[in-house]
């Protein structure tokens, strides 16, 4: 809480079967000193994990998130993903990462110093799916037969 920006990133389950969704989050926190002094969006760029099929998710509804810490009131974004396990074994979320610019001083021409924030980098267990469940090797799972006319 004592940093104008946070970046943090979360999976909300730490071990799946192949193919079940891992819902993967990123939150953003802005103070409103730094909130007020950015002249320009911060950007964002999500983690491209591999072994894993990744769809971007809506927002949560609602309007943006405020939160206390410290005495200090953070602006919340939330930026959510889908991910869905391709392989068995431990899979790896790289870190996401923020780009951000600061004036250096309150006047409009001040120079501006660049920063970038990384969220930790995240990893799942991703087990196989279960034999009792599984056909015989070797046998289609879906036949279709024609119908008679």
């Amino acid at each position: 809480a004592s940093q104008g920006v946070n970046f943090r990133a979360a999976v909300n389950r730490d071990s799946v079967y192949v193919g079940e969704q891992v819902t993967y989050q990123v939150g953003v926190f802005l103070d409103d000193d730094t909130r007020h002094r950015l002249r320009r969006n911060p950007e964002f760029t999500p983690p491209e994990p591999r072994a894993m099929l990744a769809y971007d998710l809506p927002s949560p509804p609602g309007p943006t998130a405020v939160r206390t810490a410290n005495g200090r009131r953070y602006e919340v974004h939330v930026f959510q993903r889908a991910l869905f396990p391709i392989s068995p074994g431990p899979a790896m979320v790289p870190p996401a990462r923020l780009a951000y610019a600061l004036p250096l001083s309150n006047s409009f021409f001040a120079r501006e110093e660049r920063r970038t924030a990384r969220a930790d980098s995240l990893t799942v267990q991703v087990r196989p799916l279960p034999a009792a469940d599984r056909p015989p090797e070797g046998t289609e799972r879906l036949s279709i037969a024609p119908r008679p006319v």
